[in-house]
């Protein structure tokens, strides 16, 4: 197996945003937060490895043992799920713990295994309940949650999220915002949260589309002209 490519940059206390692609290898992206920046001695350096997909293989490979032991004490709440702890035993093996994990590329990478890698036998699910996990709104990972459940849900949100707003004198910043807060607490009163981040995105997505075909917001809502539009955007879903 040839070596990764590796390429040096300068921290800033700024922060820092670094993106390589060459050729075919694989461009890990990195947002260094100025918290991290800044504990970092002066003229420190960072160096940012591509791989190549039989490279993520080899690495999915050394960890996924262990992350089947895990899955066996405590099953995963879905394949996505599963998915993403298999990424994230990757990324333990390349960076520290305090260091950001980017959601974009673990999606990206979870994507690359669901499509190619050679699971075990033991992994506790087929390759086609894999598959399914990376496609937003499947129906093999469609919530079993009736659309009047969460509409009637999301009314009773609006209207606590109403007076909690008013009362803390909060401001929403854009519609985006404005949709992924009645999204998310919809989504905690309805199903139990995942520890994982981005392993909810299926009943996320299913919330998101009942509001946006379904819905009523209130004329009161922050943005509630533009929230199923923001919602659309957000989740790749297509207005009524």
């Amino acid at each position: 197996m040839s070596k990764p490519k590796r390429r040096q940059r300068t921290y800033s206390t700024d922060g820092l945003t670094v993106k390589t692609k060459t050729g075919k290898k694989r461009g890990f992206t990195y947002q260094i937060p100025p918290e991290v920046a800044d504990r970092l001695p002066p003229h420190a350096t960072v160096k940012i490895v591509s791989f190549t997909r039989a490279e993520i293989f080899d690495l999915a490979s050394q960890v996924e043992p262990h992350i089947i032991q895990l899955l066996a004490e405590r099953p995963a709440k879905n394949p996505l799920e599963a998915l993403l702890l298999l990424v994230q035993g990757i990324y333990a093996l390349l960076q520290p713990p305090e260091m950001p994990i980017p959601h974009k590329d673990m999606l990206e990478i979870s994507n690359t295994l669901a499509f190619g890698y050679p699971f075990s036998p033991t992994w506790p699910y087929t390759v086609a309940q894999m598959q399914a996990a990376m496609t937003p709104g499947h129906p093999d990972v469609h919530p079993d949650i009736p659309d009047e459940q969460v509409l009637l849900v999301a009314q009773e949100v609006e209207k606590r999220l109403l007076v909690q707003l008013k009362e803390e004198g909060v401001v929403l910043r854009d519609a985006i915002q404005s949709g992924m807060l009645m999204v998310t607490m919809i989504h905690k009163m309805v199903f139990d949260e995942s520890a994982i981040f981005g392993a909810d995105h299926h009943e996320m997505y299913h919330i998101a589309r009942v509001l946006v075909a379904s819905y009523t917001f209130n004329q009161a809502w922050p943005y509630h002209d533009q929230v199923k539009a923001a919602l659309c955007m957000q989740f790749g879903l297509q207005l009524p």
